[in-house]
């Protein structure tokens, strides 16, 4: 009997979520059969390989309760279809899918892997759904979580079916790290929502450029918030300095250009474009959010600020102004971004997938 793994999401739009699920995918292909479930929508901001099946389940019906059972129903038609040819191994992503999966593969054999995404404490989950992630997790044959912070929010019992697997960087030979030449350019990525607090960073740019008016801001991202982020930069008189550009399939070439990647967010699972600029050697500067010292040593491999736009703006002034510490923190990230590097990640993958 075959292996084959499917993968549930609600959507394949460009995510950091999504993001791994297209590098397992497109690595698991070359020995797996592989299929991609989508439950939200069927749009794909990834290149894909030609042999992974893509499948949406979308109801026609916009009632809660009839929505979840035409997932479970078409979930288990699918399950039970697929696991008369093949050994499958389920993985699903994201709290809400997580427990719509586990319900779905009940009494069935096929192997079930789920994994938290986000900050449990702060994604602003319903209570309900607390409740049943902590009761449910335990059907699950192992959660992956990206940090110990993750894991820590659930009971001893989850924790012991549980494993920590980061998120991985795919290294790119055309982007050779000695020879990056950086602009005068401060750089972010991430979806235009309240959670990654753009309007802070914005705010706190007014600041820098008070002390380095050189210097301009590119925000990389896309999302609901894009006219309200326009309005502030126009209202603070800041359209000469800052920058909003949509999701750009080259953002590792545009990253390469950046003398500062900063971060603003609220809260995170594990932030793809924080990673990836570390792995450049851009030092970074972000906001302090719940997991962010599993990934930032501060003043040591990048810099994380408690405090308001002013304290921040000053943490970036004082990196451009203190040559040693930029080349000393840039150094540090590289070299601490190597246990993200894609050949180790997916190897720990790997070990999770059959029994």
């Amino acid at each position: 009997m075959g292996k084959k793994i499917i993968f549930i999401i609600g959507s394949m739009r460009r995510g950091g979520a999504e993001r791994v699920i297209s590098i397992l995918s497109n690595h698991f292909a070359e020995m797996y059969k592989v299929e991609i479930i989508t439950l939200l929508d069927d749009d794909n901001g990834y290149l894909l390989d030609r042999k992974i099946e893509i499948k949406s389940f979308l109801p026609s019906s916009k009632k809660t309760f009839i929505k979840i059972l035409y997932w479970i129903k078409n979930l288990r038609k699918e399950f039970k279809k697929e696991s008369k040819f093949y050994d499958i191994t389920i993985i699903s992503f994201i709290a809400r899918i997580n427990i719509l999966v586990i319900l779905s593969n009940m009494f069935f054999k096929n192997r079930l892997l789920i994994s938290e995404r986000n900050d449990p404490k702060e994604d602003g989950r319903k209570w309900y759904y607390a409740l049943l992630t902590n009761l449910l997790y335990k059907k699950a044959d192992k959660i992956i979580f990206q940090t110990h912070y993750a894991q820590g929010c659930f009971s001893k019992n989850i924790q012991k079916k549980s494993a920590i697997i980061q998120n991985p960087i795919e290294r790119k030979d055309e982007y050779k790290i000695s020879e990056r030449k950086y602009e005068e350019i401060i750089l972010t990525a991430g979806r235009l929502v309240d959670q990654k607090n753009h309007f802070f960073l914005i705010k706190s740019f007014q600041y820098i450029i008070a002390k380095n008016p050189q210097l301009k801001l590119f925000i990389y991202g896309d999302g609901p918030l894009l006219k309200n982020i326009e309005s502030l930069i126009s209202s603070l008189g800041l359209n000469n300095y800052i920058f909003v550009y949509r999701n750009d399939i080259n953002i590792f070439e545009k990253m390469q250009k950046a003398k500062i990647f900063v971060f603003s967010s609220k809260f995170e699972g594990m932030p793809n474009a924080l990673l990836e600029a570390m792995s450049f050697g851009i030092p970074c500067v972000t906001t302090r959010f719940n997991g962010v010292d599993e990934i930032i040593e501060n003043n040591v491999n990048g810099i994380i600020v408690d405090g308001n736009e002013i304290k921040f703006s000053d943490a970036v002034n004082d990196l451009l102004n203190n040559i040693k510490k930029y080349d000393s923190i840039s150094n540090n990230a590289i070299k601490s971004s190597k246990k993200y590097y894609i050949n180790r990640v997916l190897s720990l993958w790997e070990k999770q997938l059959f029994r």
